[in-house]
């Protein structure tokens, strides 16, 4: 019998590949951020936990997905979890990076799940 943590995982890596094939389909960021953009908010969820998850960070149970908004060809989206709250860019390549929120702010000067100006 696989432990609850290793079955966890084992469907978070499947998702990751499922996201990466995805990314691969498609021409460029905007399309996978207008895709993104047209998942039901549960897909949105799951989607962006696993990407922060993928990045090293700790992301269960999401509760809410955000999309900031557009900055130079880069995607902006916000996914809080029960670890905190954590910002996605997903860049003209269809790469994506994560960091906590509080680092994005620090940053940037604009909190999560507020729109870009």
């Amino acid at each position: 019998m696989i432990s609850k943590w290793r079955f966890y995982s084992m469907w978070a890596l499947a998702a990751v590949i499922l996201l990466g094939i995805g990314m691969c389909k498609v021409a460029n960021a905007e399309n996978f951020n207008n895709i993104l953009l047209n998942q039901t908010s549960s897909k949105q969820k799951q989607i962006l936990s696993v990407a922060v998850n993928s990045a090293g960070f700790d992301c269960s149970n999401p509760s809410r997905a955000y999309f900031q908004g557009w900055d130079g060809g880069t995607g902006f989206w916000n996914v809080q979890c029960s670890e905190g709250a954590y910002s996605v860019m997903i860049g003209p390549d269809s790469s994506n990076k994560s960091m906590p929120c509080v680092l994005m702010q620090a940053i940037t000067k604009v909190p999560c799940f507020t729109p870009l100006d």
